[in-house]
């Protein structure tokens, strides 16, 4: 019968068909990437730092980095125009994850070589602007004094929390842990590390905080599966977590992809703070499969939600015309 293909298709077989088309859509990705012709600028980088006017400068990095150059002519190219100059987009040149010294100093070179066609066929360069972006005194003040009374009564909270979980006789069920594991990542992610990072040149800060903040993230959406499953009075399978694993799994491979997104890019800026996944075609494109992915991942968990809540205030509104057919512990239950 026309049309009947995929509803005789078995579940392994559909996930079969889906890999395979994401995998083609990824590819599609980096040949786009690899067959695409952009002008490219080669930058020898360095950044030195000092303490006090008096001090030498000391090299923190030194890179030769390349960035793919997209400039437009804002005007007409007529020959009443020539003469001006081009306009090009911003480059991403370096991401400190910590700013622990009161100077810093940055060297930009532009090499030639024409033998091996270094910055050859980019034009003639007549400016450079440097734009930074930073958390000036009074923002990072504020968000440490929150984050510093915020952590101290969060744990005690929980501590509170849990010693009363722990005083009833019965075992602590499903949604009860949760909550207590939603209450750690929250104490977590808001620990003032920050403080450190004033005397010490901690590069792995930022890669920190996307971690605290993907463990939070990923125990706030759970979170909410949970709390709406466990609301549904009709369930059987309650208060095991292995009920929810058709939701959990899209978080979980969302979360893995962000991950390994961070890691391609912050990892190597521990070591290298120029570099960036997004100045190479390759990487971009890669990056890009990522995040698409991540978003994928985003939309099953919300469609998920929606149709648990759904069934929830199904179930309420369900109970509530039955109540008065109940019997009286029965409705109790309920009640």
């Amino acid at each position: 019968m026309a049309g009947a293909i995929i509803e005789n298709m078995s579940t392994k077989k559909l996930c079969l068909v889906g890999g395979a088309l994401l995998v083609l859509q990824v590819l599609a990705f980096l040949v786009g990437g690899l067959i695409e012709e952009n002008a490219m600028v080669t930058l020898d980088v360095a950044m030195a730092y000092r303490d006090e006017l008096s001090d030498p400068w000391t090299e923190l990095a030194r890179s030769v980095e390349q960035r793919k150059l997209k400039c437009t002519f804002p005007v007409a190219q007529t020959t009443e125009n020539q003469g001006r100059y081009y306009d090009c987009d911003v480059l991403p040149l370096i991401e400190l994850g910590s700013v622990a010294h009161k100077y810093y100093l940055v060297n930009i070179r532009l090499p030639v070589n024409e033998r091996k066609k270094i910055n050859v066929d980019i034009g003639e360069i007549n400016d450079l602007r440097l734009v930074t972006i930073f958390q000036n005194g009074g923002f990072t003040q504020v968000w440490f004094a929150m984050k510093t009374f915020l952590t101290p009564s969060i744990l005690i909270i929980m501590i509170w929390y849990w010693r009363r979980i722990t005083m009833m006789t019965r075992s602590p069920v499903l949604l009860e842990k949760v909550i207590f594991a939603l209450g750690i990542s929250m104490t977590f992610i808001n620990i003032p590390v920050e403080w450190f990072s004033i005397g010490f040149n901690w590069t792995w800060m930022l890669l920190f905080s996307d971690i605290r903040q993907g463990v939070f993230y990923v125990m706030l959406l759970s979170f909410w599966i949970i709390f709406c499953g466990e609301h549904m009075m009709d369930q059987s399978e309650r208060n095991r977590i292995s009920v929810y694993w058709k939701q959990v799994v899209p978080i979980a491979f969302g979360s893995c992809c962000l991950f390994i997104f961070d890691m391609c890019e912050r990892g190597v800026q521990l070591k290298n703070p120029f570099y960036s996944i997004w100045t190479t075609d390759v990487g971009a494109e890669l990056a890009m499969a990522f995040i698409i992915v991540a978003g994928i991942c985003a939309c099953l968990y919300f469609l998920f939600l929606c149709f648990m809540v759904y069934q929830v205030f199904r179930n309420i509104s369900g109970k509530q015309t039955s109540l008065p057919a109940m019997s009286k512990a029965r409705r109790l239950h309920y009640e």
